[in-house]
């Protein structure tokens, strides 16, 4: 019994479903990354979830409208972070990290306040970092926001309330 020889069309669609990945890999994947680092707070984490969203992306390539996009990719990233913060153990309560020796003051205490929100960010729950970061960091409306989450709009507003008071407290107990 001899295969059949794949067909010049299935060829065609193959290379063709590969360029047109590429292009929105390219076009997206600094969203991505940039996300998931906010989310997780470590790069390895953040690269591992990046990878996780393009694979999901490949395979649902024909079914994701490409003016939605954007949304898909928020709320796969969104989805596949929570995946790992919940495979990952509850660390103790983090004290500020020492900052990294500067050339200047000015850039030390720049350095320190960006480490000490950092720690902030990650004593926050799951759903109110993800809040914080959407709508904060990221510019997205609390609907997007909620879109992205898969919850409910006033949600968001309860996360992102929650999120800045105690990321607030805890910022407040340590740079005076």
């Amino acid at each position: 019994m001899t295969l059949a020889a794949p067909s010049i069309d299935a060829a065609w669609d193959r290379v063709s479903k590969e360029a047109e990945f590429e292009r929105l890999m390219t076009l997206h994947e600094r969203l991505v990354l940039r996300t998931a680092l906010r989310l997780l707070g470590r790069m390895e984490d953040a690269q591992d979830a990046s990878q996780e969203v393009f694979l999901r992306l490949y395979r649902h390539l024909g079914s994701v409208a490409e003016e939605a996009l954007q949304s898909w990719l928020y709320r796969t990233t969104v989805n596949v972070c929570y995946d790992l913060l919940r495979k990952r153990p509850r660390l103790a309560e983090p004290g500020p990290e020492p900052s990294i020796a500067a050339s200047a003051q000015r850039d030390l205490e720049e350095t320190a306040k960006r480490q000490l929100l950092e720690q902030g960010l990650k004593r926050l729950s799951p759903q109110e970092r993800t809040a914080l970061v959407l709508c904060a960091i990221e510019g997205l409306s609390n609907a997007e926001a909620a879109q992205a989450m898969g919850v409910a709009e006033g949600t968001v507003r309860s996360h992102l309330s929650l999120a800045r008071s105690r990321l607030k407290e805890y910022v407040g107990r340590y740079w005076r």
